[in-house]
């Protein structure tokens, strides 16, 4: 026995196609939408970055063309420079000792003016000011300055001794040396005790018992 006729008159036939074919086409318009739109997009990406390699290459040739002449005139410049400098420049022999020994005054200099050419004045107003504000920042302030000091004179000492030996250049660095050296040692004597408590150097200074006090 056949299959059950559905559809008898040819306006029940033609009207079960229209009804199949909305249903196909409802059931994927909407994928034909999205891949269209998928489509329209990646073409207008496409577009867009092709727009903006252009765009980036044509500013990067100006940018190459810029740097080139920047590159060039610093290199014109450097040479014009360096011709007059020539030209300009004295001769020139400096010793290396004697690069040595004016440092070394160099560094007396301001050592001087450190302590205002007085080693013991200086110590004095060091610890009158700690005893007076209790603040041992007073004392580190000044050893750390000093230590500046010293390790520039070493310096030149060290120099000074492998450049001419022993002699009167090195006494001359010598004596710079040991001035700055004992000026060093008098007050960290006083920042070590004034780290320990502030009454034993109050005690010591009124004792006079501080090296520089006993020099």
């Amino acid at each position: 026995m056949g299959r059950q006729r559905l559809y008898h008159t040819p306006e029940e036939k033609l009207a079960a196609n229209r009804a199949k074919s909305k249903r196909h086409y409802e059931k994927y318009s909407l994928f034909l939408f999205i891949h269209y739109i998928s489509d329209e997009c990646s073409r207008l990406k496409n577009s867009i970055n092709k727009h903006r390699r252009r765009k980036y290459q044509k500013a990067n040739q100006k940018r190459l063309v810029i740097i080139g002449s920047v590159v060039q005139s610093n290199v014109n410049l450097s040479d014009r420079v360096k011709s007059v400098s020539t030209n300009l420049a004295p001769e020139t022999n400096t010793c290396p000792i004697d690069t040595w020994l004016e440092h070394t005054t160099h560094v007396q200099g301001r050592f001087n003016k450190l302590i205002k050419n007085d080693p013991k004045a200086y110590l004095e107003s060091i610890c009158t000011r700690y005893l007076a504000d209790h603040d041992k920042d007073v004392i580190q302030e000044q050893t750390i300055l000093l230590a500046k000091l010293q390790k520039s004179i070493y310096k030149c000492h060290n120099e000074v001794l492998q450049l001419v030996g022993v002699g009167d250049e090195l006494s001359c660095v010598e004596n710079v040396k040991k001035i700055i050296w004992t000026t060093v040692s008098w007050v960290e004597e006083v920042f070590c005790h004034a780290i320990v408590n502030w009454t034993e150097v109050q005690h010591l200074y009124h004792e006079q018992s501080f090296l520089y006090q006993k020099s």
